[in-house]
Formats: structure tokens, C-alpha cells, sequence
């Protein structure tokens, strides 16, 4: 039988893990917000083509941290993805329902996944072997 130790610090960082995401995203929001600030204070609500062009002149910076933010989000879903995949006393539905509600909502299922089912596990876990 193999056994996960899930004690608290792993629990905790876990729960760390979970939280990447939606703060990657959440700074690459706070940027875009910061660089726009300059046409927004000048009442560019109205004025698309200043908001366009202000976009534009940062797009290159834009495209680069969202890809970091993707790129994490991704590394996060998947080492969840394994979690679950590898949990022996989870049944089938519930695995399924939660993997479908991480690809569909990664940023916000993961601290949802890490704060409804991770803290509530056990500290010996038993999981399905792996290719050691």
C-alpha cells in the first residue's frame, strides 16, 4: 500500500501552491490598471483610441506577464490534476466533478480544491502507486 504524508506543512504548502495563480493574474491586472492610470485620470473612459493606443505601446509587457501567469497556472493545474488522479478514497464522480471545475475555472478552483478537499485529508494518505 503506498502511503502520501499529508502533514500540515505540506497541507500548507499546498495551500500556497493553490494561491499563485489568481495572484499572478491579479498582479498582471494591477499593472494593466497602473498603465492605463495616466488616461483614465483624464476622463479616457470615453476615448477608445487613447485606451487602445496606450494598450498597444504595452503590449509586448502585457504579453509577457500574462504568458508567466499562464504558465504557472498551468503547472499548479496539473500538479493538482496528479493529486487527484493518485487519491485512492475519492470516488470517480467526485474526481471527475473536480477536474472539470479546475479546467474550466483554474485561477479560482485551485484555492477552492486545496480549501475543501486538501485540508481535510488525512495525514496518512493512501494513493495509487506510481512509476517509481
Amino acid at each position: 500500500m503506498k502511503t502520501l504524508i499529508m502533514d500540515e506543512k505540506t497541507k500548507k504548502n499546498m495551500g500556497i501552491l493553490s494561491f499563485l495563480p489568481i495572484i499572478s493574474f491579479a498582479g498582471c491586472l494591477v499593472y494593466y490598471l497602473i498603465i492605463l492610470m495616466p488616461v483614465l485620470s483624464a476622463g479616457g473612459f470615453n476615448d477608445h483610441l487613447a485606451l487602445n493606443m496606450h494598450t498597444i505601446t504595452h503590449y509586448s509587457t502585457m504579453f509577457i506577464l500574462l504568458a508567466v501567469s499562464g504558465v504557472i497556472g498551468a503547472i499548479v493545474f496539473i500538479y493538482f490534476l496528479v493529486h487527484i488522479a493518485r487519491i485512492k478514497n475519492m470516488n470517480s464522480a467526485t474526481k471527475l466533478e473536480w477536474i472539470l471545475f479546475m479546467s474550466v475555472m483554474v485561477p479560482i478552483a485551485l484555492p477552492l480544491f486545496w480549501y475543501f478537499e486538501i485540508r481535510q485529508e488525512p495525514i496518512i494518505l493512501e494513493v495509487y502507486h506510481t512509476m517509481d
